[in-house]
């Protein structure tokens, strides 16, 4: 519409003016009759004919993202696999992008546990010492090994609020990706026990 005003603005020639914003509802003649005409518009019924519109990018791209990232998160949350790393990051993001290789390790549940290892072929059981899943949280909270790594298990009724507290602070990621590296390092005789 505003190219339309131009367009007609530059067939005039050789007369002068100027197309600027003015302040609404200061007693400026047209700008007032503009405001009473787009107000009776909102009053009008819809007969059926419609004017097209073109949608900006932008517009299309919010709405694309949206419906994206609903999708997603639906799926996240009915998802049977990740159960893990959902407890830690339960609302899906474009935020949460970790480039921290020993972090990610841990949040997937793909480092150096037996529950992995045995899901990959390289070990017999997932199983850790005293039959025990080995599985991340396992080495987080109990494997007598990793005591000064480990954190306070919380309580069943605070486990999704720990979960998802844990990785707010940078010591707290700093202490999984040190466990990840010992794990990484002692990783044969882990698997000797």
């Amino acid at each position: 519409m505003l190219q339309d005003v131009i367009k007609l603005f530059l067939t005039f020639k050789g007369t002068y003016g100027v197309i600027s914003w003015v302040k609404a509802h200061i007693g400026i003649v047209g700008n007032e009759r503009a405001d009473e005409l787009a107000k009776q518009a909102t009053l009008l019924t819809f007969t059926g004919t419609s004017t097209k519109l073109p949608l900006t990018k932008s517009y299309v791209s919010s709405i694309l993202f949206k419906y994206i990232m609903n999708a997603w998160q639906t799926r996240w949350d009915s998802s049977l696999n990740g159960r893990f790393t959902y407890k830690f990051l339960p609302k899906v993001s474009i935020t949460h992008l970790y480039d921290n290789y020993f972090l990610n390790l841990f949040l997937t549940n793909r480092g150096p546990f037996p529950s992995f290892l045995q899901y990959i072929g390289k070990i017999d059981s997932p199983n850790c010492v005293g039959s025990k899943y080995g599985d991340a949280e396992h080495y987080t909270f109990e494997y007598p090994l990793t005591v000064c790594y480990h954190f306070s298990k919380p309580s069943a009724s605070n486990e999704m609020l720990w979960f998802s507290n844990v990785l707010k602070y940078n010591s707290n990621i700093y202490k999984i990706c040190r466990l990840i590296k010992w794990l990484l390092y002692n990783e044969s005789f882990i698997q000797s026990i």
